[in-house]
């Protein structure tokens, strides 16, 4: 049975329960809507980048360690939620087969695709996570 560390467990537990608005193609939008992987930033407390400091055209920039991030996870958020990859790589052969149907007719190999390319909504893309947790983290 897999643990989850802390910052795991808070994530999931905001994609289960939020009402925050959901959007596409931004860690957050200029509008507050989030992509899964921004309430992961949200949660782990990464800071927006200062208004003045905000460059891109279409969505929020958290500030982290003097580098700005709008679309992939930080470094430092990557690591603490142990996923494989900044936009959170699946690993399809740890994916277990009730949910491995709903993937196989896609491209979709991250969390990045689950919320922008399948429109999933944050409760199923948080009970996904929490069902396949080792396709997700890493060990």
């Amino acid at each position: 049975m897999y643990i989850f560390n802390d910052q795991q467990r808070l994530w999931v537990d905001d994609l289960l329960t939020t009402d925050a608005p959901q959007g596409q193609g931004m860690l957050q939008s200029k509008c507050g809507s989030f992509c899964c992987l921004g309430r992961a930033m949200e949660v782990l407390g990464v800071p927006l980048a200062p208004a003045e400091d905000q460059r891109h055209p279409r969505g929020q920039q958290y500030l982290e360690d003097g580098y700005k991030y709008g679309v992939d996870l930080s470094r430092n958020a990557r690591d603490a939620l142990k996923l494989h990859c900044r936009s959170g790589w699946i690993n399809r052969k740890k994916v277990a087969p009730e949910w491995l149907d709903e993937l196989t007719d896609t491209d979709v190999t991250n969390l990045v695709g689950l919320n922008d390319t399948l429109a999933w909504p944050f409760e199923k893309i948080g009970r996904f996570i929490e069902s396949n947790p080792e396709a997700v983290f890493q060990s």
